[in-house]
C-alpha cells in the first residue's frame, strides 16, 4: 500500500484525526458524472475503499482529506479570529432522513464547530459485515 500524500498544506498542524470508519469508493453512474476531472488514484490494485482524515492548524483551518484524492476534500476557516483548533472528533448517525457524518471541531478561544455532511457530500461508509 501507498503513503498518502497531503500536498499543499503551508501552515504548521497542531492536530490530526482520521475518521473511524471507510468509505466506499466505488461510483455508480451519476458519482463518476459528478466527479468528472478530480484527480483521483485509478490503479487497479488499490482497495475499493478510503480513510478520511482531518487536519487543524494554527490560524483555525480545518482540511479533510481522503486518500483516494490527491488533494484535499476541503478546506474551512472555522474561526473568525484565526483561534488554533485544539481537537478534531469523527461520528456518524442514522437518522431518518439518512445517514450523516459529524466532524466536531474545538478552538482555543473556547468555541466548538458541528460540520455535518450527508453521503452525497462525503460519501458512504463502509457497514461492519463489509469491513
Amino acid at each position: 500500500a501507498e503513503a498518502a500524500s497531503l500536498v499543499g498544506h503551508k501552515q504548521p498542524i497542531v492536530v490530526c484525526r482520521h475518521a473511524p470508519f471507510l468509505l466506499h469508493t466505488k461510483n455508480n453512474s451519476s458519482e463518476a458524472e459528478e466527479k468528472q476531472g478530480e484527480e483521483t488514484k485509478n490503479d487497479e490494485d488499490d482497495p475499493d475503499y478510503a480513510l478520511l482524515l482531518a487536519l487543524g492548524d494554527k490560524r483555525g483551518f480545518v482540511t479533510v482529506w481522503s486518500t483516494k484524492n490527491s488533494r484535499p476534500l476541503f478546506k474551512l476557516q472555522c474561526s473568525e479570529s484565526q483561534s488554533t483548533v485544539t481537537d478534531l472528533s469523527w461520528g456518524k448517525c442514522d437518522t431518518s432522513s439518512g445517514p450523516f457524518i459529524t466532524l466536531l471541531v474545538s478552538l482555543l478561544d473556547g468555541h466548538v464547530v458541528a460540520l455535518k455532511f450527508s453521503e452525497k457530500e462525503i460519501g458512504r461508509t463502509l457497514t461492519d459485515e463489509q469491513h
